[in-house]
C-alpha cells in the first residue's frame, strides 16, 4: 500500500488538470517517511508471524495472495525503494525458495492465481515488470527469466495432462480441448479460480519474455493458449458473461472477479494485445467489449464493494477497456460505479443483503484487506483519477 500511495502522489503533483491540483493539499499528509516506517513495521511483523506460522502449518501457501511469496515481493520492493541491496537479495533469495519446493512437489499444489502457482509465477513477473520500468537501477537487476519459464513449463504442461493424461497432438487438437485445471475438484474459468486467471498470467510471461518463447521449437505454448481463448470465447453467453464452469448449463448469474465478466476482461484484452492483427486478438476484444456490457448492465453488487466479488473488482473491468480502447464512455461508468459509494439507497440495500458466506450481514469478513475490503476500494477510486496508469 506504501508503494501505490507514493506513485499516487507523484501522479497528484504531476497532473496537469486543474481540478486534481485543487485537491492536491489533501494528500500532504501523506508522509513519506512516515508510510515507509509503517510499511517497515508492518513488513516485519507479518515476517515473524510468517515464520511461525509456515512451522506449524500443514501445507505451504505459495502465492502473491494467499502465504510467504506475496510478503517476500512486498519486502523485494520495499527495499528497493530504500535502495537496500543487502535487503533486496535476502527478500529475493526467500521469494525463490519456493520455487524448488514447487517444482520438487507439483502435484501438491493447485494452479490457479489465488492460490497455486500462477499466483506464484505472478510475484515474479511483478519484479521482472519492476526491472523492465527502472532499467538505470542496474545494481537490482537479477535475470528471473529461467525461474519464470520453468514455471510455465510446469504450468503448460500440467494443463495439457490434465487434459489427456496421454497427450495431445499439437498439429490436430480436439474441438474441446483447453489447458485444464482443477480448484477443489472443479474446472472453473475465472479469473480468481479459472483457466482465466491461469492464461492471464501465462501471457504476461509470454509478454515480458518473449526471447525465450520465439525459441520454442514445437510452437507448445502459444498452440495450447490460443485454443483454450478460443474455446473460452465459445462459452460467452449472449449477455456477455461467462458460466462459472465449462458445463452446457452452467451457472452464469456471477458478475465479479473471480467468477463471471470482471476476471475474463484482463485476460482478453492483454491477448487481444499480444494477438493483435490475428483473427484470435480480435475475438478477445470484441469478447472483452461484450463482457463490458455485461458489467454496465448486471455488475452493481449487493455484495457490496471489494475486489475480489464487488463493485471496485468489476469498475476495474472497465477501466481496463478504457486504457485499451481510448473510449471515455468506459471511464464514465467506472466513474459510475465509483459514486456508488456515496449512494445511501445502494450503501442501505448492502447493509441489509443476508450473504450466507458472511459472518455478519452487510460486512466483508476482512474488512481493511485487499480483495476484500477497504484497501481495494481505496486503490479503485484513485485509479479512477488516473485510470492510464489503473493495474
Amino acid at each position: 500500500m506504501y508503494i501505490w500511495l507514493l506513485n499516487f502522489k507523484k501522479n497528484l503533483h504531476t497532473s496537469n488538470s486543474s481540478d486534481i491540483k485543487e485537491k492536491t493539499e489533501s494528500v500532504e499528509e501523506l508522509n513519506e517517511k512516515e508510510l515507509l516506517s509503517r510499511a517497515e513495521q508492518s513488513f516485519q511483523t507479518l515476517h515473524d508471524l510468517l515464520k511461525s506460522e509456515e512451522k506449524k502449518a500443514k501445507k505451504l501457501r505459495i502465492s502473491f495472495y494467499f502465504g510467504g511469496p506475496g510478503l517476500y515481493l512486498n519486502g523485494c520492493l520495499l527495499s528497493f525503494l530504500k535502495k537496500d541491496k543487502t535487503a533486496f537479495k535476502q527478500n529475493l533469495q526467500d521469494l525463490l525458495s519456493y520455487k524448488s519446493i514447487i517444482l520438487n512437489s507439483p502435484d501438491k499444489f493447485y494452479k490457479e492465481i489465488l492460490y497455486g502457482v500462477s499466483g506464484y509465477l505472478h510475484c515474479l513477473l511483478k519484479l521482472q515488470s519492476l526491472f523492465q520500468d527502472h532499467p538505470d537501477a542496474s545494481d537490482f537487476h537479477t535475470d528471473l527469466s529461467e525461474h519464470v519459464t520453468e514455471l510455465v513449463e510446469l504450468i503448460v504442461n500440467d494443463g495439457i495432462r490434465s487434459y489427456d493424461p496421454d497427450g495431445v497432438d499439437l498439429k490436430e487438437l480436439p474441438h474441446d480441448f483447453r489447458l485444464v485445471y482443477d480448484f477443489h475438484e472443479r474446472e472453473y474459468l475465472g479469473g480468481a479460480h479459472g483457466l482465466f486467471g491461469v492464461l492471464y498470467t501465462l501471457l504476461r510471461a509470454y509478454q515480458l519474455n518473449n526471447d525465450y518463447f520465439a525459441k520454442e521449437k514445437d510452437g507448445k505454448f502459444l498452440i495450447t493458449v490460443k485454443a483454450s481463448l478460443e474455446l473460452l470465447i465459445k462459452y460467452q453467453r449472449k449477455n456477455g458473461n461467462f458460466p462459472t464452469r465449462f458445463v452446457e448449463k452452467g451457472h452464469d448469474d456471477a458478475v465479479q472477479f473471480c467468477h463471471g465478466s470482471p476476471g475474463a476482461i484482463h485476460c482478453l484484452l492483454l491477448a487481444s494485445k499480444i494477438f493483435k492483427g490475428e483473427d484470435i486478438g480480435t475475438k478477445c476484444l470484441n469478447a472483452a467489449v461484450l463482457a463490458g456490457e455485461n458489467i454496465w448492465e448486471y455488475g452493481i453488487l449487493k455484495k457490496g464493494f471489494g475486489l475480489c466479488h464487488g463493485i471496485s473488482g468489476n469498475g476495474y473491468g472497465l477501466l481496463e477497456l478504457y486504457k485499451e480502447t481510448d473510449d471515455k464512455n468506459w471511464l464514465y461508468r467506472a466513474y459510475c460505479f465509483a459514486l456508488l459509494k456515496k449512494d445511501k439507497h445502494y450503501t442501505d440495500e448492502i447493509a441489509a443483503y443476508d450473504f450466507s458466506d458472511r459472518f455478519t450481514t452487510g460486512i466483508s469478513d476482512y474488512p481493511f484487506s485487499l480483495m476484500l475490503g477497504l484497501s481495494g476500494d481505496i486503490c479503485y477510486y484513485a485509479d479512477c483519477l488516473f485510470p492510464e496508469n489503473a493495474r
